[in-house]
Order: structure tokens, then C-alpha cells, then sequence
């Protein structure tokens, strides 16, 4: 085991990164397993022929995409219309 005052700043914040992240994952793994849990004591209830997944019941937010993060394509469309209004040479282009 290191001893706390041999660590410099970047490995403690590295240990503690590590140590976030699993108790993070800990977390969500609780959760998801009560959502699991939630829909198979549903699924006698649900209509003949229905299948209930356990994101129909809940999405968390870990789960659902960032809305505000445009697509590819939609900052490639955004581009070509400035790119289009301008008036230098002075084209703007985006690496893949």
C-alpha cells in the first residue's frame, strides 16, 4: 500500500477519480437492478402478449443521450450554411 505522502497530487487525483467511478457504478448497478426487479413483478399484470422491458418503466439519467450535444451532421449543415453567408475565403471545415 503507498503511503499517502509519497503520492504526488496527479496519482491521489487518479486514486480518487478510480474510487469515484466505482462508487458511481455501484450506484447505477443498485438502481438498475431495483428497475429489473420492478418490471419482472409487473410482467403477470401486463396485458396478454405484452412485453415490458425495464426501460419502459424508467430512463435514468445516465441512460438518456445528451439533447443539447448537436449530431455530426447537424454542426456539418450549420457549417455549410455559414460557410455559404460568407463573404471571405475563409471556409470553415471540421475534422472527421
Amino acid at each position: 500500500m503507498l503511503e499517502f505522502n509519497e503520492l504526488s497530487p496527479y496519482e491521489l487525483s487518479i486514486i480518487i477519480q478510480g474510487y469515484d467511478d466505482r462508487e458511481q457504478q455501484k450506484y447505477q448497478q443498485e438502481w438498475e437492478r431495483v428497475r429489473w426487479l420492478a418490471c419482472m413483478s409487473i410482467m403477470p399484470h401486463a396485458k396478454q402478449g405484452k412485453r415490458i422491458k425495464p426501460t419502459d418503466l424508467v430512463k435514468f439519467p445516465w441512460e438518456v443521450e445528451d439533447a443539447k450535444a448537436p449530431s455530426k451532421e447537424k454542426i456539418k449543415a450549420m457549417l455549410d450554411r455559414i460557410n455559404k453567408r460568407d463573404k471571405t475565403n475563409h471556409k470553415i471545415t471540421i475534422s472527421e
